[in-house]
């Protein structure tokens, strides 16, 4: 049966941004807190959406939960032995947030936000933090490309209040501290999550070796 692949994701990936919000000045002064499409997505406007899957791919991929019987999607997972490495994963995710939470609540933290909101009310806007300003629905009004004047100008302000205030540097020196903290505290656990994702490769390789 075919299965179609995952349709590619529009724009573009901005891993700072999504901690920092917008950082570059230029970008804000033309697209605010929008991302456009990037230029291949664009391209590919037109393409129709894939077929829909029929049902017995779909039996076939997913099983039947109600009777507990496994499909190919479930079986692979039961083969490679995922659970543990899952498990790990999400130990370390709790770990993340764990680090930004503390790094949220530092004083050091909390006195640049400050810096940053009185740097942005003196611009005209008026916002307690970064993120506020990134999700206001008011200024963003109902979201796409292009963005409004009002909304680059605001994000503009933001990326310049960031410089001002070394915004950015601060948050990720004082999140890599705490992370720091929580790696050493927490070595024995991740070295054992570590362990699994190799375990978890090692079958993989195995299957794609042709070894049952």
């Amino acid at each position: 049966m075919d299965w179609p692949g995952q349709p590619r994701e529009q724009g573009v990936n901005l891993p700072t941004e999504a901690e920092y919000g917008v950082i570059d000045l230029e970008w804000a002064k033309l697209h605010g807190y929008e991302v456009p499409p990037s230029a291949e997505a664009a391209g590919q406007a037109n393409t129709p959406p894939p077929a829909e899957l029929s049902s017995a791919a779909v039996a076939a991929y997913f099983g039947n939960p109600q009777k507990k019987e496994l499909g190919c999607e479930g079986k692979s997972r039961q083969r490679l032995s995922t659970s543990k490495s899952e498990a790990a994963y999400q130990y370390v995710r709790g770990l993340q947030d764990k680090a930004h939470a503390r790094s949220m609540n530092d004083s050091r933290v909390r006195a640049v936000n400050a810096e940053w909101s009185k740097c942005m009310k003196d611009a005209g806007f008026t916002y307690p933090d970064p993120m506020a300003a990134a999700t206001d629905k008011v200024l963003l009004g109902k979201g796409g490309v292009p963005s409004s004047t009002q909304e680059k100008t605001a994000a503009a302000a933001d990326a310049t209040c960031k410089r001002v205030t070394q915004y950015v540097q601060i948050r990720a020196v004082v999140t890599a501290a705490y992370q720091k903290g929580l790696i050493e505290s927490d070595a024995e656990k991740l070295r054992e999550g570590q362990g699994e994702w190799t375990q978890v490769l090692e079958r993989a390789n195995e299957v794609l070796r042709g070894k049952q």
